[in-house]
């Protein structure tokens, strides 16, 4: 969906601003701007590239030129999927110029990732690698295993694009054989087999069972249990099926009743004490829910954009930053609002002190809201 674009790009475009980054006018960025700024972060994707020249692997999608203050000099699993994701649909219909061998190249730099993953304590949950392909093998909250989801969902999109007969599929994408390590079923298998483990949420702060992780986890493996039909791995997708209606009852335990709105986190530490509203699940919403099953987008099961429960949330979510930083001054309701992770939030940007707004929540909450309207428009009339 057009909004979805619009997140990924404006994301893309400000994580590929440098030092030698030309200055923009406020208002003056087209989505070609903000599309070739994050393929500049793209290892050999530009002769442009934010990151020439720094031993960075062919077709890995780096989070950020910055090295110091904060260092994002690495390529994370999950924010590599949701970005390819839209240069595939890029792709797809035509546009920016998106070539295959960008996306080849991804696909090989994944593979190399996936690989070196399996030999670490944490498998195909390691969340970051660096720049040249190689393990990170710092301390970090590991694992997070919404990357595997992530990642298989967006190779299947690609598998689909190009066709289950292009020998990219059998050499790299799709095995049914389990000793012959592929990256969409050995993904797969990693989340068939480990969605009931606990994980790091994608800010990589806390060790828990996380509505995110569930609902693209859930996604993944509805989505990978049709792949395997297709794929003629009937025992896989009978599995992969199984394992989604699972995680489906799973999701269901977030609905908090009594305060009317899903929670962000389930098994805490005893020391957490947040109040479970995040913009977590406004991102489940969007990148969870299965975009080809009718009524998914309304049904409360689901929880998809349109569904009575995804937009209590939001209410509820939004309101709770309107007295919240010096931008929200005068943003009592109905005006709009910043918002950030959640509203107790203390990350600045490189150390601790106040949270602010992100501009990926923002913008999720105006997709969430036209998503909506769309869908409710579409399915409903």
């Amino acid at each position: 969906m057009q909004a979805v674009h619009f997140l990924s790009l404006l994301l893309s475009c400000l994580l590929g601003l440098s030092s030698t980054t030309p200055a923009v006018r406020a208002g003056t960025v087209t989505a070609d701007y903000a599309f070739a700024r994050m393929l500049d972060n793209i290892g050999g994707a530009s002769s442009t590239s934010a990151v020439p020249g720094k031993n960075v692997l062919r077709g890995a999608v780096i989070a950020s030129p910055s090295t110091a203050s904060p260092d994002y000099f690495y390529s994370w699993v999950r924010d590599s999927a949701m970005t390819m994701k839209v240069v595939i649909e890029s792709y797809i219909k035509g546009q920016h110029g998106v070539t295959r061998s960008l996306i080849d190249n991804w696909v090989g730099a994944e593979y190399v990732h996936q690989r070196n993953a399996m030999g670490s304590s944490s498998s195909l949950g390691e969340p970051k690698f660096n720049a040249d392909g190689s393990l990170f093998t710092g301390p970090w909250g590991r694992p997070q295993n919404d990357g595997p989801a992530l990642r298989a969902t967006a190779l299947m999109k690609y598998a689909r694009t190009i066709g289950l007969s292009d020998p990219l599929i059998a050499s790299k994408l799709y095995k049914s054989d389990l000793s012959q390590p592929s990256l969409i079923k050995s993904d797969l298998e990693y989340v068939a087999h480990h969605w009931q483990d606990p994980t790091f949420d994608l800010w990589e702060e806390v060790q828990a069972t996380h509505f995110f992780t569930l609902a693209v986890q859930r996604r993944a493996l509805a989505e990978g249990a049709e792949f395997a039909t297709a794929m003629k791995d009937p025992g896989a997708a009978s599995y992969y099926t199984q394992q989604a209606s699972a995680i489906q009852s799973k999701l269901q335990t977030f609905w908090n009743a009594s305060s009317h709105r899903i929670q962000a986190y389930q098994s805490t530490p005893a020391s957490f004490n947040r109040d479970g509203l995040d913009c977590a699940v406004l991102l489940a919403s969007v990148h969870g829910w299965n975009q080809s099953s009718a009524g998914a987008g309304t049904n409360p099961r689901w929880f998809g954009p349109a569904s009575d429960r995804v937009l209590a949330t939001t209410r509820q979510y939004v309101d709770s930053f309107r007295t919240l930083y010096p931008i929200n001054k005068r943003a009592s309701a109905p005006k709009s609002v910043g918002v950030g992770r959640y509203p107790s939030d203390i990350y600045d940007g490189v150390a601790t002190s106040e949270g602010n707004p992100w501009f990926l929540c923002t913008t999720t909450v105006a997709e969430i809201l036209y998503d909506a309207r769309n869908l409710w428009e579409k399915e409903v009339g």
